[in-house]
């Protein structure tokens, strides 16, 4: 059964909070951030309002630019420039990957227990990745023998 991109964050999130905290991950958020939280997103939306406004004034004022086939022509090729040619590629070398560390942690060779995010993950990459979030699940016993190191513990 395939779970939808956004179950696949909400997990992988939960996952790393749980481990990281050795609880159940509720979103929650002192009283303290929230208050910069909601200044910041209030000042970010007045940028982003004052910005908007910007751009409609720009595109009254080259409005035959912008109705053109030039345009088009030119929005098209950028995006052909951003979108990530590869992708089968690299789904194929982390599912080997996958299989690999399925065969030394759980004795199977399926390509189950890893969940890719960041922008990958949400689709939002662009050409010229250069690194990609994974996150493999460990079995429990094999977590707690890592997180019990010294250092470079979880």
């Amino acid at each position: 059964m395939a779970i939808s991109e956004a179950e696949r964050i909400r997990r992988a999130e939960e996952l790393y909070y749980k481990r990281r905290y050795n609880q159940n991950y509720r979103g929650s958020i002192g009283k303290e951030k929230t208050k910069k939280r909601s200044f910041i997103k209030w000042f970010i939306w007045k940028i982003i309002y004052i910005l908007l406004i910007i751009a409609c004034v720009y595109g009254y004022n080259n409005k035959d630019y912008f109705l053109s086939e030039k345009f088009k022509d030119d929005f098209n090729e950028f995006i052909s420039n951003l979108q990530i040619d590869n992708f089968d590629d690299i789904n194929t070398s982390l599912e080997g990957i996958a299989k690999k560390l399925n065969q030394k942690y759980y004795d199977n060779s399926t390509t189950d227990n890893y969940l890719m995010v960041g922008s990958m993950g949400r689709n939002t990459s662009i050409k010229g990745e250069s690194d990609i979030d994974v996150i493999y699940e460990l079995p429990d016993e094999v977590f707690e023998r890592f997180d019990d190191y010294e250092s470079n513990g979880q």
